[in-house]
């Protein structure tokens, strides 16, 4: 197990939806490109884990903030770091409890993360979406 803690924030760039529209003919006029679409208002933003969770709840629909969260742990070098300190295959007492989740995979899943993974940051949150 590595002593070195990475702390990944997937929120530093902060997450924004907002809402779209047609150019008008003024806009159009003024722009080489005749024809678009173009940012109207910001409707939400999303800094931080907690407001993550409680947008996540709210809109479920919403693929963008999905990818918002993958990009940013896709240029992350923390993430990059700590996948690399990970073993090449999943332990299957991981993948039993991602797909299961009782009791027994959670000692199990338990030992594996102590055997093969590495110290969380501090103040580092981890989310589980799924089933």
């Amino acid at each position: 197990m590595s002593n070195k803690s990475f702390f990944v924030d997937v929120f530093r760039v902060p997450y924004e939806e907002w809402s779209y529209r047609d150019k008008t003919i003024e806009e159009m006029q003024g722009s080489r490109q005749f024809s678009g679409i173009i940012k109207d208002y910001l409707i939400d933003t999303v800094t931080n884990h907690e407001e993550a969770a409680y947008y996540a709840l709210k809109n479920s629909h919403n693929n963008q903030f999905q990818r918002h969260i993958d990009a940013m742990l896709s240029e992350s070098s923390e993430y990059a770091s700590l996948r690399h300190l990970m073993p090449k295959n999943d332990p299957s007492a991981l993948v039993s409890y991602q797909n299961r989740c009782n009791e027994e995979d959670k000692v199990l899943a338990d030992r594996a993360i102590k055997r093969h993974g590495t110290p969380l940051a501090s103040g580092q949150i981890l989310y589980h979406g799924g089933y």
